[in-house]
């Protein structure tokens, strides 16, 4: 099934092809060339571009290996073509010869494999690379954009989600015999997130969600596989490690992943006996694979003295406390208000961010600092730590990794729209790992604010097409697969009926009627998902709080 659930996903993202993309396929085209062309130590301080590197080392060196294939495919190419040329030159003077015997076809065949060996061997050598590298490779060749470069970086999305079929395959095979576990491959690799994101919009959010699927496939294993539940903790921190040195916004699940692991691998029984983790093996085994993988990672810049660069391009906090477009968060609640209060007093001392750095000033309400929005995250991530820390199982693990990922989208600091998948695809494997049916209606919500709070990334006229159809047919199939009814509850549904009238406004009547008004329509979708992520997250919280989800004990 997952195969043929693959081959329809990558049918449906090459007709994306020569859709339209944002100023992230720039973002990710100057990345191949800066990581290609200049030497590792000038990648986190290079300012050729304002799209400066801000992933951490490991996606750095992604992009580096990218660019390096890049560079190689189109030499051979070239080179081949040179080839020929070259053979088609000499193919002449043998045709001259009285006969063309054995010996003279011999010499030709001879002279020809020499030319092929020669311009290919060129590709081998960083000059070669270089000198025959593709156009938009330059680092120069700022907002290049041709169709070589398109077909490329297209094309290195859909060949990356072979890590997501893998990971996909291993997380199925960790649930073991769970009757919804099927509708996982369809749910994620059709998921209209992942194509808007990275297929249309331009990202590689696949490629970095297979690593968090094994992280999560490994802390389910625990439950089957006890005798090797050591190396299963190890498999899933190793995993978890490795991706955040990929992108640092899963750092914000560290506190449900460090609570899990002292908890059920190093098995500390009590915060009280704190002092027992010093003397477990199993804590300084773990202590030395999370030290390793970010000795590999920022250890080379460390020493180099470039690890205030790195860190200062990672948390740029001189950026607002929003993105351009408001991620649909408790912020987002926050600024209309201040908004709707400047607009009534006719105070307009406000500014707003557009992605870059900036900061964005409040008109009458408090400012928020990066150190509030730290602490509010933190107070609201504490429900589901401690039903965590009290009965450490796989279920309990799956809802602290989710609503530490929730409390994070709705307080964090500059927070990105993306980042509600984080907690839709925990919650598909929470949904899928339970036996109880408390949590349908809500994960059903969810899945359709998560999906339709990423409508305005694309805003072009065609584009509203395909994300209508994405989003309605995925829609349909997601209801036929969910025990509707058990999605019987009456607010839930209002919420759910509630974006139809909000689709007809924002992207039909405005557009007609008010056309210079563009800001009105973000600002709609933006507070209206917002509003529908604060229920959600309050009656998440309580519903995890009292354990109203049913499900077995499986104490890890």
């Amino acid at each position: 099934m997952i195969v043929r659930v693959y081959l329809t996903s990558v049918a449906l993202k090459l007709l994306a092809i020569p859709s339209y993309f944002s100023t992230d396929f720039e973002v990710h085209r100057h990345w191949l060339a800066l990581t290609s062309t200049l030497p590792w130590t000038q990648w986190y301080t290079d300012k050729s571009s304002e799209w400066t590197m801000d992933y951490p080392p490991f996606f750095a060196w992604f992009e580096y290996i990218l660019g390096k294939l890049c560079q190689f495919s189109f030499c051979i190419k070239n080179q081949w073509g040179n080839s020929l040329t070259e053979i088609q030159n000499i193919t002449p003077i043998y045709n001259q010869s009285v006969s063309f015997d054995g010996f003279v076809w011999n010499e030709w065949y001879r002279n020809s494999v020499n030319i092929l060996k020669h311009n290919v061997n060129v590709c081998f050598t960083h000059n070669g690379l270089e000198k025959n590298g593709p156009q938009f490779m330059n680092l120069s060749a700022l907002n290049n954009s041709d169709w070589d470069g398109i077909i490329f970086q297209r094309m290195s999305v859909i060949f990356t989600d072979v890590f997501l079929i893998y990971s996909i395959w291993h997380l199925q095979k960790s649930l073991g015999t769970h009757t919804r576990k099927n509708i996982l491959p369809a749910f994620i690799l059709l998921s209209p997130g992942l194509f808007f994101l990275d297929n249309i919009h331009f990202q590689y959010n696949g490629f970095l969600f297979s690593f968090f699927f094994m992280s999560l496939s490994f802390i389910i294993r625990v439950s089957h596989e006890r005798k090797v539940k050591q190396k299963n903790y190890l498999a899933s921190a190793l995993y978890y490690l490795i991706l955040v040195n990929l992108k640092h916004i899963f750092l914000y699940l560290a506190p449900a992943y460090g609570i899990l692991y002292l908890r059920a691998y190093v098995r500390i029984p009590s915060i009280s006996s704190i002092s027992f983790i010093f003397k477990s093996f199993s804590f300084y085994k773990l202590l030395f694979l999370t030290l390793s993988i970010f000795g590999v990672s920022l250890g080379p810049f460390a020493y180099h003295g470039l690890l205030s660069k790195v860190l200062e391009r990672l948390f740029p906090f001189g950026r607002g406390i929003t993105h351009a477009y408001w991620a649909p968060n408790f912020w987002a609640l926050y600024l209309t208000v201040d908004r709707a209060f400047g607009f009534y007093y006719n105070v307009q001392t406000s500014s707003v961010t557009r992605g870059l750095v900036g900061d964005v000033k409040m008109n009458l309400l408090p400012e928020i600092s990066p150190f509030v929005t730290f602490l509010l995250t933190l107070l609201f991530q504490m429900p589901t730590l401690h039903g965590l820390w009290k009965h450490p199982n796989e279920n309990e693990a799956l809802k602290a990794i989710m609503m530490s990922g929730f409390s994070s989208f709705m307080f964090g600091w500059h927070v990105h729209e993306k980042a509600i998948l984080i907690v839709l695809f925990t919650a598909s494997v929470l949904y899928v790992n339970t036996e109880g049916t408390k949590f349908v209606s809500k994960f059903r919500l969810l899945t359709l604010c998560a999906y339709y709070s990423l409508f305005p990334l694309l805003f072009k006229p065609f584009e509203m097409y395909i994300k209508v159809l994405c989003l309605s047919c995925f829609w349909i199939w997601l209801n036929r697969k969910l025990i509707i009814q058990n999605c019987n509850n009456i607010v839930d549904k209002l919420l759910c009926f509630g974006f139809l009238p909000l689709f007809l406004f924002t992207e039909l009547i405005r557009p007609a009627f008010l056309p210079s008004f563009e800001f009105l329509s973000l600002m709609l979708t933006s507070c209206y998902c917002a509003f529908v992520n604060v229920y959600l997250f309050i009656t998440l919280t309580i519903q995890f709080k009292e354990k109203i989800i049913i499900e077995k004990e499986k104490y890890l």
